[in-house]
């Protein structure tokens, strides 16, 4: 693992807003293991570690662009869940937003105003999509190469340098 005795390592976890055109790709276009989609998910991977390596990070990610969102994509990669959409769960991590920004949430993100449907664990849990795994694995180790970073010794992306 990278460390300092100068200065304090700055990353960023999580998600990254996800461009416009990954957002237009369909599920089925997603799931495919070759296309159209694939090609600009690796490249806009590439893009968003050449950024945050030029905004001067050290621990760099891909923006977790090949997850469906945030949350949720645990549902595809995972078994033993299922789906329940006559519950809905209300968007409470918005906390107070959801009222003040009310008209904004409608039009812009309306899981927020209505609820998300709700999902149930009904059976053991088991990896069913490796094959995603893999790719955005690839995916990082490729644009980190492009961005001239190295990885430590315990697999996790560094940038060159300080």
């Amino acid at each position: 693992m990278k460390h300092s005795d100068e200065r304090i390592l700055t990353t960023h976890v999580g998600s990254i807003v996800r461009p416009q055109a990954l957002l237009r790709f369909s599920a089925a276009e997603k799931h495919a293991p070759s296309g159209d989609y694939e090609t600009a998910l690796k490249d806009h991977v590439e893009e968003v570690v050449r950024m945050q390596a030029k905004a001067g990070l050290d621990i760099v990610n891909d923006g977790e662009f090949g997850k469906s969102s945030w949350a949720n994509y645990v549902l595809d990669r995972l078994t033993g869940f299922e789906p329940r959409p006559e519950s809905k769960i209300p968007a409470r991590w918005l906390g107070s937003d959801r009222v003040r920004f009310a008209e904004f949430m409608a039009s812009e993100f309306p899981r927020a105003i209505h609820g998300s449907p709700a999902d149930a664990c009904v059976g053991p849990i088991t990896y069913k999509d490796r094959w995603s795994i893999r790719r955005d694995i690839e995916n990082l180790k490729t644009a980190l190469g492009s961005a001239g970073a190295v990885q430590t010794s315990q697999g996790g992306p560094i940038l060159d340098g300080n």
